[in-house]
């Protein structure tokens, strides 16, 4: 071997150390993989996907496996294609002490081997661990491991706490074990794991409460109901009874010789039926639970006999002649019938009605008088098919049953006349125009109405003109009116009945434009003539047209100078004439008479005072009343203190809402006025002007806001409640209600509570049975409901005919009880009523 140089070994001692890092420069890591038994003789490897460098590429994997320490060491190489697992079947030892480890194969080398890992035999413990408890004894079962191939026993423990298990090795075929000598009243702790060549799983935990038998039933009771039926009846004492087991029989039987049978644990009566008549009975009854029985009870009782047969001293009835129905409203129907033939005596008749279809003991029954040979019957649901028994009864027995069917509809009902129209408003636009609005309702589609009718005049009647409009027209323009003139004016509807009850309005057109005024008032002065002989007073009322003729022309036709030269020049003429002391009287009343002028315009001569101040209305107040009205007053400081209006005065009422620009505007001749249109919980400005005539009015008064009534708040009734639910008969219940009146409204006129039992109460399209209440009340019962049946009930308060408050949003629900039914003949139940 040739020595080298110290440097040249040096240099070889680097380019090896280079070398070695350069190769291992990438290696993968080995994975992380587990192994477990699927059969005791294959093992199943299943890893992870190896951290690599970045682009280095997985080319397969070496597994390497021995059977304990010194076995003998198995290699496997295995392709990349194979996944994340792989199987090793065909072991020479089964469920061995197998040891594996992995290697990584990549594309930069192979990596190092993991360490040795031994094979699970358990991967899981016992499934399913339960125990059944009996009265002393609970038996434990359970489900093998998931992978329980190599097991060699299981480990139970079992006690009352964690410090006293008790604990005992089972074999591996066993899946259940019973554990004997438990207390009654404990609870238990229960542990099972499964055990393999010394290993333990993971122990199933279960814990249990060894409950003892029940107690006996309490309150037995036996009560005949007929000669051959009884109803026993008993009180629960333990709430852990699965079922109660009875016995009845004629006494002195033994136990095998009598009726067995069982009910379940929320059965708390029997029926027997078939029975002796004078035999004395015995029964017995245990209450059975999980664990055991409980002693039985016992009642007994005699039958009572059969009352003697009566040959009776008179025919029974038979059945009545004939049954009629006339249907008297949409829930009333009349039931009439004839009485049987033959003279028989009569004591009464039985009357039962019910859903047509019903059995006879679904029917609701009442007795009449013998004379009695017709009934009406009352909350019927229309659109429903009902139908009617009626049978004869006397002191003998009762007659057979004649029955009938109907279909419970509203009659036709004969048209009528309309009612009067809603929401009429009325307002000029224009000096010779006023149109006239109103509101289509529901009603007018049940009303039939063919159109609305529109009549309008100067005078209170309204009866100068008239126009019609069809029955879907919300409004109508009337023109070729006179400017600045008061008009009446009246709206109905109309059809095929006759003409409804009109609804009044009044209100005076827009004066002209000023140039219009100024051409009328020229007019007049032109036309005033002088030449008429002086000092027999026919020169005044022209004197007095033409002061009036002055007095228009000041407002806005010439200028204020050449006004007071001319109203001085005419007035020295009216003092020369003596106009002041006859100035003009009509005569018919003697009173100054109004002076008529071209154009329309008219003024009372001695009222013709240009520089007069008109106060306007003060103390202007509204009150709400309905969520579409108001009522409101002012003072009138012209009138005397009973604010009596005796003169043609009248007062324009204008209103708007704070949003629109225009007003609306009412009329009327009292110091008060109600306003009937407006809308739900709105603001609205009101101002008032007094207008004395045609030329003499106010300035418009001060202006006030008043906010109109919600409906939805405050108008609906609070705590509605159902307090008390009762039977009160075989098939019907009753129930009370009770609730407070609405918070913010004290003028509730009636009540409407609707009732339902259908099961889409939500949908609208649902029919609700309804009752009304006065508004002073606040309870009411609904009477008449089926028993053992849900019901639904809401609440609406009514203030007027327009004026309803809100329906309750969330109804309501009760269930009514439910009745045992009785073992007892139709005509007993009768006879006792």
């Amino acid at each position: 071997m040739a020595i080298l140089p110290y440097s040249a070994s040096l240099v070889l001692y680097l380019s090896t150390f280079l070398l070695i890092l350069a190769i291992c420069e990438g290696r993968p890591q080995p994975p992380e993989f587990t192994s477990s038994f699927t059969s005791p003789t294959s093992i199943r490897v299943e890893w992870d996907d190896p951290i690599l460098d970045p682009g280095a590429v997985v080319r397969g994997y070496r597994i390497q496996y021995k059977l304990g320490q010194n076995g003998k060491l198995i290699k496997l190489k295995l392709n990349a294609r194979v996944g994340n697992s792989y199987d090793i079947d065909g072991l020479t030892e089964s469920c061995g002490d197998y040891l594996i480890r992995m290697s990584t194969a990549s594309s930069k080398g192979l990596s190092r081997y993991s360490s040795f890992n031994q094979v699970d035999r358990l991967l899981s413990g016992p499934q399913n661990l339960n125990a059944i408890p009996s009265s002393t004894s609970a038996r434990v079962t359970w489900s093998p491991p998931s992978n329980g191939f190599c097991i060699t026993g299981y480990q139970l423990k079992y006690g009352p706490n964690e410090n006293e298990l008790q604990s005992m090795d089972l074999p591996t075929e066993l899946n259940q074990y019973l554990l004997s000598d438990l207390l009654p009243g404990t609870s238990y702790i229960l542990t099972l794991a499964a055990v393999a060549n010394g290993e333990i799983s993971e122990e199933a935990y279960f814990q249990w409460y060894q409950a003892g038998p029940p107690s006996a039933p309490a309150n037995l009771k036996a009560t005949p109901s007929t000669t051959e039926t009884a109803v026993v009846m008993w009180s629960p004492t333990s709430s852990s009874v699965t079922r109660y087991e009875y016995l009845y029989g004629p006494m002195g039987y033994s136990d095998s010789e009598v009726t067995a049978g069982y009910v379940g644990p929320s059965t708390t009566l029997v029926e027997l039926s078939s029975l002796t008549p004078g035999e004395e009975y015995v029964f017995k009854v245990a209450s059975v639970n999980s664990v055991g029985q409980s002693e039985p009870v016992t009642v007994t009782w005699t039958q009572p006999a059969p009352p003697p047969v009566v040959v009776p001293s008179k025919p029974i009835p038979a059945a009545p002649g004939q049954v009629d129905i006339e249907i008297t409203s949409a829930e009333t129907a009349l039931i009439t019938w004839t009485r049987p033939e033959g003279d028989v005596e009569i004591t009464g008749y039985i009357v039962g009605f019910g859903l047509a279809g019903s059995d006879a003991s679904e029917l609701t029954l009442f007795s009449v008088g013998p004379d009695d040979t017709e009934e009406e019957l009352d909350q019927l649901k229309p659109g429903s098919d009902y139908m009617v028994t009626i049978q004869a009864y006397n002191d003998v027995g009762d007659g057979e049953i004649l029955a009938a069917d109907w279909h419970q509809e509203a009659p036709s009902v004969p048209l009528s006349i309309p009612s009067p129209p809603q929401g009429v408003l009325s307002y000029s636009p224009s000096p010779n125009t006023i149109i006239v609005r109103w509101i289509i309702t529901e009603e007018d589609a049940a009303e039939q109405i063919e159109g609305y009718r529109v009549t309008y005049g100067q005078d209170v009647s309204a009866s100068d003109s008239s126009v019609e409009v069809g029955p879907l027209e919300e409004s109508i323009e009337i023109q070729s009116l006179q400017p600045d003139t008061f008009y009446y004016i009246k709206v109905h509807k109309f059809n095929a009945a006759g003409r409804g009850e009109s609804v009044s309005r009044s209100l005076q057109t827009l004066p002209p434009p000023p140039e219009e005024r100024c051409a009328q008032q020229q007019q007049c002065i032109r036309q005033f003539n002088v030449s008429r002989s002086r000092g027999d007073g026919a020169i005044c009322p022209q004197i007095l047209q033409y002061l009036n003729c002055l007095q228009r022309l000041q407002d806005a036709c010439i200028e204020d100078t050449g006004y007071r030269n001319r109203v001085n020049g005419i007035r020295n003429m009216f003092l020369m004439e003596s106009c002041n002391r006859n100035s003009g009287r009509t005569p018919e009343t003697g009173s100054p008479g109004p002076v008529r002028v071209p154009g329309g315009f008219g003024a009372t001569p001695s009222d013709i005072i240009p520089e007069e101040v008109i106060p306007p209305p003060s103390q202007l107040s509204a009150t709400v009343l309905s969520s579409t009205s108001a009522l409101l007053s002012w003072y009138d400081e012209t009138l005397e203190s009973s604010q009596v209006v005796t003169d043609s005065r009248f007062y324009n009422v204008v209103y708007r809402t704070p949003l629109n620009q225009g007003y609306l505007e009412e009329r009327t001749s009292e110091t008060n006025y109600v306003v009937d249109f407006l809308l739900p919980g709105v603001p609205f400005e009101f101002s008032v002007q007094l207008v004395l005539d045609h030329q003499q009015r106010s300035e418009m008064s001060e202006t006030i806001t008043v906010t109109s009534r919600d409906p939805e708040r405050g108008a609906r009734p609070e705590r509605f409640s159902v307090t008390q639910v009762t039977v009160t008969g075989p098939t019907s219940a009753k129930v009370i209600l009770n609730w407070l009146p609405p918070p913010e409204r004290t003028d509730v006129m009636q009540y409407k509570i609707e009732y339902t039992d259908s099961e889409e109460f939500l949908d609208p399209a649902t029919t609700w049975d309804s009752l009304t209440v006065d508004g002073s009340e606040i309870t009411a019962s609904l009477e008449g409901l089926a028993t053992d049946r849900e019901y639904h009930v809401r609440i609406t308060a009514i203030f007027s005919p327009t004026d309803i408050g809100p329906t309750l949003v969330t109804p309501a629900t009760f269930a009514t009880p439910a009745v045992p039914r009785l073992l007892k003949p139709l005509s007993s139940v009768m006879k006792q009523s």
